[in-house]
């Protein structure tokens, strides 16, 4: 679990949350892998995770927009 807290705490928006907070957040953590090209979840979906990429590159793509890479 420390190593969840590592990555927690080293992301700008979390990284100020005391040490308990960040240790709940872990505690609800679960690891998710993709292969290139898939799908982690599309605009509509409802709002019920938080993801935060620790290895690898995550493309954006809005309707009408160009694609955005992050990570």
């Amino acid at each position: 679990m420390m190593e969840i807290v590592d990555h927690l705490r080293s992301c700008p928006l979390l990284g100020r949350l005391p040490e308990a907070a960040l240790a709940e957040l872990a505690s609800d953590a679960r690891s998710l892998g993709l292969r290139g090209g898939a799908t982690l979840f599309e605009s509509g979906d409802p709002p019920d995770a938080l993801y935060l990429v620790t290895l690898g590159r995550i493309r954006i793509l809005f309707p009408d927009h160009a694609p955005t890479e992050v990570g």
